[in-house]
């Protein structure tokens, strides 16, 4: 009965669309009850003390652990900081508070609204008094991308302040205000009881939400705490990008080494529209705006652009910043790589502007070429689903460069309401037809499998063989088996390439999808390593686990002798060769993530090759 209820839960809170359904990103139960959690309810104490001002506006990793190693503003990361999720953010980046803790996995699986999500500052020298004119400001917006519209007698957010001396947390603001969902809404609130005026003051910002996973979501942005009132309206002398960037490709975020060498200018963006915002009330003048283009931290291209056009005040202004056209002409080298390639570009301007922030005058993120195409960013805001009765089924349109071999799917098969691990799912790839999908060239019988080692985690689901495709367009996709109810795969609602490429049906008929977004199905290719050796007792015997891996892999086999590893990557190279007894701990720190070939061996002559997927 209680997935009945969830069941319809998410069906009235999904959009419709024909016999496709959009619906809120939800995430894996069976992790969800193996996963400890601690709830603290006192407060963490700190020996170093914020200095005013305390700025984050989301754009850099302030949290425990960063990266950067920036010293932490934040105690913890129990709401999600993101590019992706929030409408119109004053600048890039935002921390999301919903009914998922910092992985995005629920608070608790039965339906229910209560304390969700918790940001809580580091301590603050606060010590002043009412004539200093202390104050807190942020910007919010509640809904944002989600799916799930939010209830104002179930959903809140929520702003407290602490009182060192009476180690006591107070209520400060909240709202239930949802009627601004795609633009963000300024608070002021001055800071002036003598009981917050002191040494060790902090603040945190709580929600009430449905507990279920990312659902009711809050966004904020810009947290500010100055004083003399400087905070007290949105007039900042900053202008600041305002949208993340995905990809310097114009068909694809991510696509296949061998795929792009072989025409690398056909597939560079000529050019890239920015967004960037002046939060003055002053005119700016945009300039010394600049691209840079990093292999393995060497800088290998750089350019700045002479456009310098004036940013009215309060205002956007869309900039297009040329790439693959004159006078840069950028076109990424594909010789810097064998079977994968990672470029780090940087996008940035040289606006003097408010020097707290000076990370939001910067976009980072990487160029991919591995074994995949992809159209997606790699987050998805919501899950996408075909409902009806019969087999339902789903494919993505693909153009492949040169002719090729897919030996598998990644897909991010994402868990919902009903445990469909291990059900039957067939695979499919499709050549192209007139008006959408044609022949069937290929499909393989598997089970649905949920990712449970980091965070969205896609699944890839192998071919037997590989299967050739020739140059061209193609269709890659599953369909559906025994479920009782739809499967559901991660939606990105950031990046737009359903239409005209992403078909469905239930029954015979084809039909063109009405959901905006990519749906998270990509096709691997490369598959000159992997034509199996036949199928035989000994390789049936043989286990890898887990798989996908981490840090470490065993071998399970039925005998208890030695056996002799040899690792291949995706390109051929052997990377390692070892023996080892069956159930020893495999070492794999030192190998990057993606696909391996596992080529096992008994004294008795017998050979076997397993795949093995390591994450990190």
């Amino acid at each position: 009965m209680k997935y009945i209820i969830i069941s319809i839960l998410i069906f009235l809170t999904a959009d419709i669309f024909a016999q496709e359904m959009v619906v809120p990103a939800t995430y894996n139960v069976e992790l969800l009850n193996s996963k400890t959690r601690s709830y603290a309810t006192g407060t963490m104490k700190s020996d170093v003390l914020i200095e005013l001002p305390f700025v984050d506006d989301f754009s850099r990793d302030y949290f425990p652990g960063n990266e950067e190693e920036y010293a932490p503003l934040w105690l913890n990361r129990n709401a999600t900081r993101n590019t992706s999720w929030a409408v119109n953010p004053p600048t890039v980046g935002v921390v999301s508070l919903d009914g998922g803790d910092e992985t995005g996995y629920p608070y608790q699986w039965a339906l229910g609204a209560g304390p969700a999500d918790t940001l809580t500052s580091c301590p603050i020298n606060l010590t002043g008094t009412e004539a200093d004119n202390i104050g807190i400001s942020f910007y919010f917006q509640p809904h944002g991308l989600a799916v799930q519209t939010l209830s104002p007698t179930t959903d809140s957010l929520i702003l407290e302040f602490y009182a060192p001396d009476l180690d006591q947390w107070f209520w400060a603001w909240s709202t239930i205000d949802l009627s601004n969902s795609q633009n963000f809404t300024f608070v002021y609130i001055p800071i002036t009881s003598s009981n917050f005026l002191m040494e060790g003051f902090q603040f945190r910002f709580r929600n009430i939400a449905e507990l279920q996973g990312s659902l009711d979501p809050w966004h904020i942005d810009y947290v500010w705490v100055d004083r003399n009132a400087l905070n007290s309206t949105p007039v900042v002398d900053d202008v600041a990008f305002a949208r993340s960037e995905f990809t310097l490709l114009q068909n694809y975020t991510v696509m296949p080494l061998t795929h792009y060498e072989t025409n690398p200018a056909t597939h560079m963006r000529q050019d890239i529209t920015l967004k960037l915002r002046n939060l003055n009330t002053v005119n700016r003048t945009l300039e010394g705006n600049k691209v840079r283009v990093l292999h393995e931290g060497v800088e290998v291209a750089s350019f700045q652009n002479t456009n310098d056009p004036q940013i009215p005040q309060l205002s956007v202004l869309d900039y297009t910043q040329p790439i693959a056209q004159a006078p840069n002409n950028l076109v990424l080298d594909p010789g810097l790589g064998t079977d994968d390639l990672i470029y780090d570009i940087e996008i940035s301007h040289a606006v003097s502007d408010f020097g707290f922030t000076t990370g939001n005058d910067t976009l980072k993120f990487q160029q991919r070429f591995e074994t995949h195409y992809a159209y997606d960013d790699g987050s998805a805001e919501a899950g996408y689903a075909v409902f009806g009765n019969g087999q339902r089924e789903a494919l993505m349109r693909y153009t492949s460069t040169i002719n090729d071999s897919i030996w598998a799917l990644q897909i991010f098969t994402m868990p919902r309401n009903y445990d469909y691990e291990n059900t039957p799912m067939t695979i499919r790839i499709y050549a192209a037809g007139a008006n959408g999908p044609g022949a069937l060239i290929a499909e393989k019988l598997t089970t649905v499998q949920y990712g449970q080692d980091f965070y969205q985690q896609s699944i890839i689901y192998t071919f037997d063989d590989p299967v050739f495709v020739p140059a061209g367009p193609f269709f890659v996709g599953y369909r559906e088996s025994n479920q009782a109810n739809s499967l559901v795969i991660g939606l990105d609602r950031n990046t737009n390439s359903n239409p005209g490429r992403l078909f469905w049906r239930v029954g015979s008929t084809w039909n063109a999808s009405s959901v905006q977004g990519s749906v998270m199905i990509r096709p691997m290719f490369g598959s000159n390593l992997l034509v199996s050796a036949p199928v035989n007792e000994f390789g049936e015997s043989l286990t890898l686990y887990p798989n996908p891996a981490t840090r470490e892999v065993s071998i399970s086999f039925r005998e208890n002798v030695l056996l002799q590893v040899r690792i291949f990557d995706l390109g051929g190279r052997l990377v390692r060769s070892e023996p080892v007894f069956p159930q020893q701990k495999i070492e794999l720190s030192e190998l990057a993530k993606g696909m391996y070939l596992f080529q096992i061996s008994d004294p008795s002559g017998n050979v076997a090759t397993k795949k093995l997927v390591v994450n990190r």
